[in-house]
């Protein structure tokens, strides 16, 4: 009887209970991040192979002109060796994304929609690809067709497989939001289901621990935005990170495509890292990085996306023409030059640069641009080390 009246007793099974209820659905909250990020990962990939695919195809039709063009037989071993590469990395990744790849991530798991869309342009990728290897053969001697008939059929259904892909992109695209969307509900659905348990908890249970209730709730607060920062931002550094920026740097080229205004992308190494990493430790390189990040945040506009690219790369998404990009990249210059002189340190900041315009051209992807503005970096790199060593 003493048992079913000890209200100690009652309190510890409900204070038990209350914290069950609370760590299950914790524990399906974040469950259910962790599985929709990994599948937005692999829709990342999916959508990246697929883009890849228009790119290659227009690439592809483009090489077969020149090869029956009579002014580019000069260069036909040329144009024949690229056009091979192209179409095997055409043929691999398109039975890829129907079938899935392992070693390119990706699974092959399509929705009826795209699928559909896949059975609509088979005909057209079945007819090009003929197209395009009988053209290879004529080419090598090994067989007797007109090439300008072969090179009609390639034009003929390149358009249209481009365009299925392009619909197959949308839809992967549509997909991976419309899970988003989901996984905002449902992570609504189940924060409001847990503010109900805790105002339930703290009214009939737990109101002597008040105090004790609101510093788990605020604690519980700052993990769900501090995830929400990871997702898009670089620990280390504060600015954002290498798959937060790339999608800055598509909506970016969507919008000077658009509008016809200049981006420039800025492509930031910064020198000596590894050097500091070995001689001082990691934590000394940790603060070097810190530093010079916060330079980068303080001489960008808020219009102008940062974000790093790898372990001592950053981009800079700068609205503007490639001489407004200069003088921001100059007043880095400036920023560091002042940082190296106050500070009394075992080391001087420096990084080398290159900059890229965009100005709404069709087909340029980023990753074009970020190879463009890559490469002009390490040549400005390497005529610095020249000019160091001839001084």
């Amino acid at each position: 009887m003493m048992d079913k009246i000890n209200p100690a007793k009652n309190l510890r099974k409900s204070y038990i209970t209350a914290l069950l209820v609370i760590f299950l659905v914790s524990l399906v909250s974040q469950g259910i991040i962790q599985i929709t990020a990994a599948q937005n990962d692999d829709a990342s990939r999916v959508i990246n192979i697929a883009g890849r695919q228009r790119m290659l195809s227009q690439r592809i039709a483009k090489s077969a002109l020149l090869l029956v063009d009579p002014s580019k037989q000069d260069k036909k071993e040329e144009i024949l060796s690229k056009l091979k590469e192209d179409l095997k990395i055409w043929q691999e990744s398109y039975i890829s994304l129907l079938e899935g790849n392992r070693d390119l991530g990706l699974k092959g798991k399509n929705s009826p929609e795209v699928m559909k869309i896949y059975r609509d342009i088979q005909p057209h990728y079945v007819e090009m690809n003929s197209a395009l290897e009988d053209l290879i053969q004529v080419v090598e001697g090994k067989k007797q067709t007109n090439p300008r008939v072969l090179k009609e059929s390639i034009l003929l259904h390149e358009a249209p497989f481009v365009e299925g892909m392009n619909a197959i992109t949308f839809q992967y695209d549509w997909e991976t939001q419309t899970r988003l969307i989901l996984l905002r509900r449902l992570q609504i659905g189940l924060f409001l289901i847990m503010i109900i348990v805790l105002i339930l908890v703290l009214l009939l249970i737990f109101r002597p621990y008040e105090k004790k209730l609101d510093n788990y709730f605020n604690e519980l607060k700052k993990t769900m935005l501090l995830l929400e920062k990871q997702a898009s931002f670089d620990e280390m550094t504060g600015v954002y990170n290498k798959q937060s920026g790339t999608q800055f740097l598509g909506r970016e080229i969507e919008r000077s495509l658009r509008s016809k205004a200049p981006v420039t992308l800025c492509f930031i190494d910064l020198d000596g890292l590894k050097k500091i990493n070995d001689t001082y430790g990691h934590q000394e390189g940790d603060r070097m990085l810190k530093a010079f990040s916060n330079i980068l945040k303080q001489n960008v506009r808020s219009s102008d996306v940062t974000f790093r690219y790898g372990g001592d790369e950053f981009v800079l998404i700068l609205t503007g023409s490639e001489e407004q990009a200069a003088r921001t990249v100059q007043r880095i210059e400036n920023s560091v030059r002042t940082f190296n002189e106050r500070r009394n340190k075992h080391w001087a900041l420096s990084f080398s640069s290159g900059l890229a315009s965009y100005r709404g051209e069709e087909g340029t992807s980023c990753e074009e641009l970020l190879k463009l503005a890559d490469e002009r970096m390490y040549r400005n790199k390497m005529k610095k080390k020249e000019n160091k060593n001839e001084n």
